[in-house]
Formats: C-alpha cells, sequence, structure tokens
C-alpha cells in the first residue's frame, strides 16, 4: 500500500472526527509509513496529542486527544488543502468593475470577478467582435434567483448595447441597420448618402452588399437597441463576460423560453391578485 492510498483509507475508531486543512498530519502519517514504524493505536493516539499540544489547538480539540489517551477510540478523516472548495463568485451586474485576484495551487492566478459592466461580444454570421455594455440578465436555465439578482455566469442569456455593433455594420457596408418600420415601410433610407467615397470604395461597398442580407430577428433587435447574447466564459475564473450574439434558431428557442417564463409570471401574478 502507497502513501496515498493508505492517506485515502478512512480508519474507523470511534464517532469523534478530526480534520486536518494543512498536509501536515497527512505528511505525518507519511513519515510513519515510510520508516515502517510499528504502528500501534496508543502510539499514535500519544502522537496526535502531541501535534494538537505544538499547534496549540483550541480546547475542544484537546478534549478529544484527552479520550484518545483514554483508550478512547475515534475516526480519522484526512483532508487536503487543494481539495477544499472556495465560495462561489455571484458576480454582479453594476456599473464599477471589480476583479479580485486569487492564488490557486501551483501558484497560479485566478480572476475572481465581483462586479462586471461589459465584455467582449462575437457576431458569428458577420465574423466582428466587440467590446458591448451588458444592459440586463434576460434568461438562466438554472434558476430564477440569478435573474433576479442579475448575477452573471456561464451560459446566461444577457442583452447588450447594440451601438458598437450599429457602428461597425455603417461603417462596413455603408449602409444602417436598425431603421424603424411603420405600416411595412421604413421611416427613413438605409442608404448613408452624405459621406463622400472614392470609386473604389463604392466598388467595395456594391460588393459587400450583394447577397447580403440580415435575419430578421436580428435586425428587430437593432430597432429595439438591444442584442441577445450568451455568456461563454466563467466570471468567477477568468473574470470577464465574453460571449456572442445569440441567432438563428438558437435565438428563436430562448425568445420562446422568455416568453413562456413571461407568460407564466403574468398568470401567477393575476392568479395571486384575483385571490386577494
Amino acid at each position: 500500500m502507497n502513501a496515498r492510498a493508505f492517506d485515502s483509507r478512512v480508519y474507523v475508531f470511534s464517532r469523534w472526527i478530526v480534520r486536518s486543512r494543512s498536509g501536515r498530519l497527512s505528511l505525518f502519517i507519511h513519515h510513519h509509513r515510510a520508516t515502517r514504524w510499528k504502528f500501534s493505536v496508543l502510539a499514535f493516539c500519544r502522537a496526535l496529542a502531541a501535534f494538537a499540544l505544538f499547534l496549540r489547538a483550541k480546547l475542544s480539540f484537546m478534549r478529544v486527544c484527552n479520550n484518545i489517551l483514554t483508550n478512547s477510540l475515534i475516526i480519522i478523516i484526512i483532508i487536503y488543502r487543494h481539495e477544499l472548495g472556495r465560495q462561489p463568485a455571484n458576480t454582479k451586474l453594476a456599473a464599477a468593475k471589480d476583479v479580485r485576484q486569487v492564488r490557486c495551487r501551483g501558484g497560479n492566478i485566478k480572476f475572481r470577478a465581483l462586479r462586471l459592466s461589459d465584455g467582449n461580444f462575437s457576431w458569428g454570421s458577420e465574423n466582428v467582435t466587440r467590446k458591448a455594455r451588458i444592459v440586463d440578465v434576460v434568461y438562466n436555465a438554472t434558476n430564477n434567483e440569478l435573474l433576479r439578482t442579475k448575477t452573471l455566469v456561464k451560459s446566461a442569456v444577457v442583452a447588450i448595447d447594440c451601438a458598437p455593433f450599429r457602428a461597425w455594420y455603417a461603417q462596413h457596408y455603408g449602409k444602417k441597420i436598425g431603421v424603424k418600420e411603420r405600416a411595412g415601410q421604413l421611416t427613413e433610407s438605409e442608404d448613408i448618402d452624405d459621406v463622400k467615397r472614392s470609386k473604389n470604395v463604392q466598388s467595395k461597398l456594391s460588393t459587400r452588399n450583394k447577397g447580403h442580407e440580415v435575419a430578421k430577428n436580428v435586425k428587430s433587435q437593432f430597432q429595439s437597441g438591444r442584442l441577445f447574447a450568451l455568456i461563454t466564459s466563467r466570471p468567477g475564473q477568468c473574470g470577464r463576460a465574453d460571449g456572442y450574439v445569440l441567432e438563428g434558431k438558437e435565438l428563436d428557442f430562448y425568445v420562446k423560453k422568455m416568453q413562456k417564463k413571461k407568460h407564466a409570471a403574468a398568470e401567477a401574478a393575476a392568479a395571486k391578485a384575483s385571490g386577494a
């Protein structure tokens, strides 16, 4: 039996449980196993009592050691430091950005984001990425409480400001996007005519606009000024809230889910009002 297997075993002696958050107790057992000393319960209890005195343990732990010395038996469970869990980040949507550094095993650094307000989002069909402000958290499949508290986690659907993508679209295609409609007609022209362009630039724009069309469900979002995006990074691990703009069937899926939740909440509110 190697030392690691010896430490991972649970020796049942009695109803008491002793936990060692540092690796000192495990190293002590490693020393006993390496030197092949005679491992007796009484010798181990004496060593454990001396170890507790050396660390200036609390009175409760000393009582356990006294019980050990009076031949009472004990359960020993060894827990390693790197196996301990940390508190969740619960990254909130706020104007003031707050990212903390956490030292991890091996000297590595994690970036724990406590508050974020923006992130880098990519528009897949247009192959462009822009930094956008996160306006709201609109859907979370895990828990509605994360939606209420505006907690930023991976796979959360957020509403972002579409201004950076609108400016890029106007510069890349020479046209406006998200022009509002009334009675099925545009309120203004999509073409930008007040800018002087060379013949080379005009030919480039005409080539780009040839056969190019933005999906209707994405255009309607530009009209509202917000785009639905999915967070793909882990804010509590890397300190960023990056993702991509929802499109196609995936966008339809999440819009349907959000409408379903909205209707359910409205029905519950109506039922509560009628009951009151």
